[in-house]
């Protein structure tokens, strides 16, 4: 028998208690492989997680964060006799624009018509004040005044800023421009400064500036409301010193809109983003064809293309979104880029100054063509592209020139004999490189214009400059690049075109 254990009274015996031991797991290659795993499982979910994360932050910033708004006007549409000033007013009740000659000092000043704020509420507060009565090619002085009632009260005054107005239509000018598209992606994109349009300022002090689409990318990296995607743009400070002393021109394309847009324009995203677009950017632009403030004309009748004139050098800005066939339809007499107005407004425009323009350029968001274009430019649009290049050959057309952007790239192409294309791309946004030949719409490829160059893995910008007073009439264009030091761009490529009797050609080698 076990002997029990005995306790005398007021004894406490320690309870005593084996140790457990601890119970390893056979240390097998298995189990280790198995530990391995997990980890491996762990750190992919981690890293599979991290961009969803990360998006969903941007997404969400995107709609929440509203940038901090400081531009209050910039320079718009400039004529021999009228100018534009672009205004945002969201903070004040009333609005003029004060303007005299350079050549006059001291406090003489002519003033514009009063607007009031409250009738721009519905455009995002956004209105446009015209200077008429204006002479032409006269540098002139200006300044906003914001004020609740009495102008000589005035709660705010603008800086001092100036302007030239053209030549008159049909006279010689002498005169530069820069161009070029693709300028303001959204965050994460590191790049962040257009630092580079003060380098505009400070090198070629231009004339103008065209903008040939994708002003904003609505759409990428990450949705972004419409008015925020230009109210970020406009916070910037160097395109804000940059368009108050000179002139913008602009079109948009598709990432204003969405990627590759070819939707037509009925759908509710369409008419959203160009409400902000004609706000923001289109009001700004001539009236034509309209003849009236963009705001006037009921929504489903706006016409976004537009021509003007300096001296006698015209430009035809194309609107290619709202009018396009689908990209990837059969090509054929039936697809169309331009719709059938549009079109025969710039036959039109193109044979009424045939004799009265010595250079006319054709502003075209998409590139025409067909190396490396993406697959909503004019490649895939061959027969509609053609008919307009057989036009102008037909009618020997004369001093015309295609300008171009979209493509992430820079190029020159002749398509017929004289008439040359370049393409200038991006200005501010990501580079891509160019396809050897892209396809046309029925999957089939052609002999392409002739490549006078392409550049591609930097930013790009170019100047163009002409003189219709020389004895040999003009168009000298320049491209250059820059990559991180936009205080330093280099030229890439340079032509200077001359005019005679049918074409342009270049300079004798």
């Amino acid at each position: 028998m076990r002997k029990r254990a005995t306790v005398t009274a007021g004894e406490v015996q320690p309870l005593r208690c084996k140790p457990v031991e601890k119970l390893e797991p056979p240390a097998t290659s298995r189990g280790r492989a198995t530990a391995s795993s997990w980890r491996r499982c762990k750190l992919l979910a981690f890293v599979l997680l991290l961009p969803v994360l990360l998006g969903s932050f941007i997404y969400v910033r995107n709609r929440l964060h509203d940038p901090q708004f400081e531009t209050e006007f910039l320079l718009g549409a400039v004529t021999d006799r009228t100018a534009r000033v672009w205004v945002y007013a969201a903070h004040h009740s009333h609005v003029l624009v004060h303007y005299r000659p350079a050549s006059l000092g001291g406090e003489v000043w002519q003033a514009s018509a009063v607007q009031r704020v409250e009738s721009a509420k519905e455009r995002h507060w956004t209105l446009v004040v015209d200077l008429n009565e204006l002479t032409p090619n006269t540098t002139y002085h200006y300044r906003v005044l914001f004020f609740k009632s009495d102008p000589s009260s005035a709660a705010s005054t603008s800086e001092v800023h100036r302007f030239r107005t053209y030549p008159p239509v049909g006279e010689g000018a002498r005169l530069s421009f820069v161009y070029g598209s693709c300028i303001e992606m959204g965050f994460p994109w590191p790049f962040d400064s257009l630092e580079v349009l003060s380098t505009w300022k400070r090198l070629y002090d231009p004339l103008f500036a065209l903008i040939l689409g994708d002003i904003v990318y609505a759409d990428l990296p990450f949705p972004m409301p419409f008015e925020r995607a230009y109210r970020k743009l406009l916070t910037d400070a160097h395109y804000a010193r940059f368009f108050k002393d000179a002139s913008r021109y602009a079109i948009y394309d598709d990432h204003e809109l969405a990627n590759n847009w070819d939707r037509g324009a009925d759908l509710p995203l369409y008419r959203d983003a160009m409400e902000a677009y004609d706000a923001f950017i289109g009001s700004a632009n001539p009236e034509l064809p309209q003849e009236r403030p963009l705001h006037e004309v009921p929504f489903a009748e706006r016409k976004r293309y537009y021509s003007f004139t300096v001296g006698n050098v015209g430009f035809f800005v194309l609107d290619e979104r709202p009018y396009r066939s689908g990209n990837y339809e059969q090509d054929g007499p039936n697809k169309t880029m331009l719709g059938a107005q549009q079109k025969e407004c710039l036959k039109r425009w193109l044979v009424e100054t045939n004799d009265t323009l010595a250079f006319r350029f054709i502003a075209s968001p998409g590139m025409f063509a067909s190396v490396g274009g993406p697959a909503d430019g004019w490649a895939f649009f061959e027969h509609e592209r053609e008919e307009l290049f057989d036009f102008m050959e037909d009618r020997s057309m004369r001093g015309v020139v295609l300008l171009s952007g979209d493509v992430h790239w820079a190029g020159a192409f002749e398509h017929r004999k004289g008439l040359y294309e370049f393409a200038t791309s991006p200005i501010h946004t990501f580079p891509l490189f160019p396809n050897v030949l892209a396809p046309n719409g029925d999957n089939k490829t052609r002999p392409e214009a002739r490549t006078l160059f392409t550049h591609t893995w930097t930013f790009h910008y170019s100047v163009v400059e002409i003189d219709t007073e020389a004895e040999r009439p003009f168009v000298r264009h320049t491209t250059y690049a820059y990559l991180l030091d936009s205080n330093n761009p280099y030229p890439i490529h340079d032509i200077k075109l001359f005019i005679d009797d049918v074409q342009l050609s270049p300079p004798p080698a």
